[in-house]
């Protein structure tokens, strides 16, 4: 039996922390990574949402702060 995960969020790590060696894109995108969206889809949805929490300027620093990053991404 084959079990396959697909996350309808981005999913935080465990007490909200970023991984301080990937940039706030990367650290938006591995989840969507990790349950295999394809390399288009994803930009698209981590694109959407740094637009969506005003980070866009923010994409490919490395995280400094903690920032909240959990937000239902709608479908479309």
């Amino acid at each position: 039996m084959k079990y396959t995960y697909k996350a309808t969020r981005a999913d935080r790590f465990q007490a909200g922390n970023l991984i301080s060696c990937l940039t706030v894109f990367e650290n938006i995108a591995l989840p969507l990574y990790l349950n295999h969206y394809g390399k288009k889809e994803l930009n698209r949805r981590v694109n959407r949402l740094l637009e969506a929490l005003s980070l866009e300027g923010l994409s490919r620093t490395m995280p400094r702060i903690r920032l909240p990053l959990t937000m239902t991404l709608p479908d479309a």
